[in-house]
């Protein structure tokens, strides 16, 4: 297969129970002028037989296997032997809507000054039920103009973005030594090089929320890492210094009490609220309970306005997050 319009980049490992779901959501787009390629980080499962399968039914898409070694590193693969001028990021256990490579591209192609896209959400259980939706900004031009104007943290859902090829390549892939946030590091980079962001207000991925897609520990990683690298982008975009992981370790804790109070009360309620997302999805209410009684108490605004939210809805949980870090 020569050069083609957009590659479709599905990292794989242990997914055997939703990879067929994922592949055949990929080969039933609308759009016809891709590759998938799927990066084997060391499956010890029927994953890559599984994907094995449908590459030799399928000539436009192309396996690669290497021994386990992170998300980076497997990700780097792919983009190595990409031919596509666009990247498709998609996870193994999400499901795309048959429009989305099709909206997603002709997007790009008209906004010549964004490096990448991303879009609504609708939030599946590990059966593959609904249970919610997210709506993350920005997706205007103003959004994402205040976002930066205040200086806030700018996460895109991973699985998916579409972005361009060149600017992926421009900022050298993905950092492994920035996991498990290796995906908001590339972007923050590639929004440095003077592109914009925006999400595409239409639902074009089914989003699975299981018992294995995260933690608290890994939730707390994520949101340390993502404050260190907004702290850079925005010196980059303010042209005032970067600092290095140890410089930045050092001015949070040189910060008033206060200050530091606040920023672990908030780093405690994101954790409780996303966990209680993921209890919500996989029927443990028990935990989901708690987790929700401990975001009101740290932020009983914020909390119970999502509650009002849900309770307008009629349905499912909202996720509407301000941006879109799902």
């Amino acid at each position: 297969m020569s050069n083609c319009a957009v590659t479709v980049l599905m990292p794989v490992y242990n997914a055997e129970s939703y990879l067929s779901m994922a592949i055949e959501s990929v080969l039933s787009q609308s759009f016809h002028d891709f590759e998938l390629i799927i990066v084997d980080d060391g499956s010890t499962d029927k994953s890559f037989a599984i994907s094995k399968k449908y590459s030799e039914r399928h000539s436009r898409i192309r396996i690669f296997r290497k021994d386990n070694s992170g998300i980076s590193d497997t990700l780097n693969v792919g983009l190595s032997n990409a031919r596509g001028g666009f990247i498709a990021r998609f996870d193994a256990d999400d499901i795309m809507y048959p429009n989305r490579l099709e909206t997603q591209f002709k997007f790009l192609g008209s906004n010549p000054t964004l490096g990448f896209c991303g879009c609504f959400l609708e939030l599946i259980d590990a059966d593959g039920a609904a249970v919610g939706w997210s709506k993350p900004s920005p997706v205007t031009r103003a959004e994402f103009e205040k976002l930066i104007s205040e200086r806030r943290p700018i996460t895109f859902n991973h699985s998916s973005i579409m972005c361009r090829t060149t600017a992926m390549a421009e900022v050298g892939g993905y950092d492994r030594s920035m996991e498990p946030t290796e995906d908001t590091d590339l972007f923050n980079k590639i929004l440095a090089l003077g592109y914009d962001a925006l999400i595409i207000p239409e639902y074009l991925l089914k989003y699975r929320l299981h018992s294995t897609s995260i933690g608290a520990h890994k939730l707390k990683t994520q949101i340390e890492n993502r404050n260190f690298i907004a702290y850079n982008f925005y010196a980059r975009r303010f042209r005032t210094p970067t600092v290095s992981r140890e410089e930045y370790t050092q001015i949070m804790a040189s910060r008033p009490l206060l200050q530091k109070v606040l920023y672990s009360t908030e780093k405690m309620y994101l954790v409780n609220r996303h966990m209680s997302l993921y209890d919500y999805a996989n029927r443990r209410y028990v935990r989901m309970t708690i987790h929700f009684v401990f975001s009101v108490l740290l932020r009983p605004n914020r909390a119970l306005r999502r509650v009002l939210v849900l309770a307008a809805r009629g349905l499912g949980y909202s996720l509407g997050a301000r941006n879109a870090g799902a």
